[in-house]
């Protein structure tokens, strides 16, 4: 009986010129979204390894994809993501301007396009050199909220955190301090530093379910090993609740009662932990509204 070969997801395609010599590599698939649409990337002549590599990364994207596990998200849209979050204020602005558009979808032009520059320019003195981070939608109404109430009605050149005491109305750094040493020692904690604060926004985000790029995206790092070393903390608990889930899926259940009793308590655990954060969304929505 002839063996039936299995079809090879993907394809890397050589490129010549006329006279034989390798121009480029092409690694392409069919998009997941639409399948008559191809998804390539093309890569120099001495990048056939890279091409390859690529291949096997955007069939685990799609693979994953496909099990509805993660949204599949063209490359060039993920590279364009990848790049806005790592930019800093002063190109957001020079590409919000350029890229700005009117209700008709025309372009801006002459006074139109110099008066919107001048309108956001008095935020560049400021925020020019900071690098640019995603405000939730969770903080934004909280950010108004504090605006409207210290910020003196909202002024566009008035500090986010006023000091009273100051005639230039900012906070001097051992005010800052003093407040974080105040609050330190309410909670019991001596041992906390300002590092600690960012090390438990970086060990959160991994266990709320984000990637390590995604971590390296919030944080500002370019280093994989500066993300994981310095910024990632183990936390025991949930630890204990990956391995036991974990071995709950490699292990017959029928093996160990001790196990599926290990899975049963941090399943209620987690059922409780939901229906905790449920009741608080809840009772925040009824003091709104």
């Amino acid at each position: 009986m002839k063996q039936v070969r299995k079809r090879q997801w993907g394809t890397v395609l050589c490129r010549r010129d006329r006279d034989g010599n390798v121009i480029a590599w092409q690694a392409r698939y069919t998009n997941p979204i639409n399948p008559k649409l191809k998804v390539q990337r093309q890569f120099k002549p001495d990048f056939e390894t890279q091409a390859r590599l690529w291949l096997e990364e955007e069939h685990y994207l799609v693979v994953q994809h496909q099990k509805h596990i993660v949204e599949w998200v063209h490359p060039t849209r993920r590279d364009l993501d990848s790049k806005a979050s790592g930019i800093r204020f002063g190109e957001f602005v020079d590409r919000f301007v350029k890229g700005y558009q009117k209700a008709d979808g025309s372009r801006l032009r002459g006074n139109s396009l110099r008066n919107l520059r001048n309108y956001i320019s008095h935020f560049l003195p400021f925020f020019k050199d900071m690098k640019v981070c995603e405000i939730t939608k969770v903080l934004v109404s909280l950010v108004r909220g504090h605006i409207q109430e210290f910020c003196s009605g909202g002024r566009p050149k008035g500090m986010l955190f006023p000091a009273k005491r100051c005639a230039n109305g900012i906070i001097p750094p051992t005010t800052i301090q003093a407040q974080f040493r105040r609050a330190r020692a309410r909670l019991g904690r001596q041992d906390i530093v300002f590092h600690s604060l960012r090390a438990s926004h970086a060990t959160l985000m991994m266990i709320k379910g984000g990637t390590v790029r995604e971590v390296m995206n919030g944080m500002g790092h370019r280093s994989v090993s500066v993300a994981v070393k310095h910024y990632q903390r183990v936390v025991p608990d949930h630890q204990k609740k990956v391995v036991n889930l974990l071995a709950f899926d490699f292990v017959p259940s029928s093996c160990d009662p001790e196990l599926l009793r290990a899975v049963v308590r941090e399943t209620e655990d987690e059922i409780r932990r939901l229906e905790r954060f449920v009741d608080e969304l809840c009772g925040t929505l009824a003091k709104i509204g």
